[in-house]
């Protein structure tokens, strides 16, 4: 091998890399992660995530879901049940984001560009709309079950 020869090696490294990091993660039943569509963002505390935007795996007649389909974001696949078989269909709508620990279970949904943040479980048939925060660092889980705001 020359010179050329490795540094061409090198550059396809960098090009498999960057594949591999932009390609959806299919992480469950129901949705994926898109890693190249993300969002760098902190909490109060100043601790930093990186929330990436979801996109539908299977239809979702229910609400109103379908293939291909884009959503808000997640940090992990925790933040937001994906299991199918559990017949839950939560769902982060436009650009609501979840993470540090927050989670959106049953057929909760979030809408507009609400945040939930921390020690949260939002369950039930919750709908939360807005650009508000809703956030706890406690170390009691606050939990938001049939609620409407």
């Amino acid at each position: 091998m020359n010179k050329y020869t490795n540094k061409m090696q090198s550059l396809q490294d960098l090009v498999d890399t960057r594949q591999s990091i932009t390609r959806p993660e299919i992480v469950g039943d129901r949705y994926c992660l898109l890693y190249d569509d993300y969002k760098d963002v902190t909490t109060e505390l100043n601790t930093y995530h990186r929330v990436y935007r979801i996109c539908a795996i299977i239809d979702m007649p229910e609400i109103d879901i379908y293939k291909g389909d884009v959503g808000g974001y997640i940090e992990e696949e925790y933040n937001l049940d994906n299991d199918e078989l559990s017949g839950n269909m939560p769902w982060i709508y436009d650009d609501a984001m979840v993470y540090n620990g927050a989670r959106v279970t049953d057929y909760a949904t979030l809408h507009d560009s609400i945040r939930v943040v921390g020690n949260v479980l939002v369950s039930g048939s919750s709908v939360l709309e807005g650009d508000s925060v809703l956030q706890n660092f406690s170390p009691e889980r606050a939990e938001f079950c049939d609620v409407f705001m």
